[in-house]
């Protein structure tokens, strides 16, 4: 018959049973851990160049913003400076406009006052003309003809 193994024997395997599950069951779980730790490794290096990525495209993106800002900028100096040579230019033409304004306003009032006067000179002329006449026939009333041409003689600077 087997013997029956009791006492320090039997305990001993307990011991050694137990520390062997022990064992396997940290083996397991460091080989666990360590798979963990590589996948979070290999996942972070992927994020990492993943965001690398991304910045490296977000850098050519503000680059161009940069670029076509700059140009906008230029092309908004260009405008402005158009339009403040074409705001000088309309000044200077509404100038012109006032000047020939007044010159044409000047031209009529000369108009008015030289017809006028040319109205008056004739009849100055016409009065002399008369009293020329008038002596050439003899008529004593020559002076009086001249007399009543004197206002309008006058008025013309004659």
């Amino acid at each position: 018959m087997p013997t029956r193994q009791t006492g320090p024997v039997k305990r001993t395997k307990g011991w050694v049973l137990t520390i062997t599950v022990t064992m396997i069951v940290l083996v397991v779980l460091g080989v666990w851990r360590r798979n963990d730790l590589v996948t979070q490794t290999v996942d972070a290096r992927a994020d990492r160049a993943a965001a690398l990525a991304s910045l490296t495209t977000l850098q050519a993106r503000i680059r161009n913003t940069a670029l076509a800002a700059r140009s906008l900028e230029f092309n908004n100096s260009k405008t402005l400076n158009a339009a403040q040579d074409l705001e000088r230019s309309i000044d200077d033409a509404l100038g012109r406009i006032q000047l020939a304004g007044r010159q044409r306003d000047d031209s009529a009032v000369s108009a008015y006052i030289a017809g006028g006067q040319l109205g008056q000179l004739r009849e100055c002329l016409d009065g002399i003309t008369r009293a020329l006449n008038q002596v050439s026939v003899g008529d004593l009333n020559s002076v009086d003809t001249l007399e009543a041409t004197r206002p309008a003689c006058r008025a013309v600077g004659a």
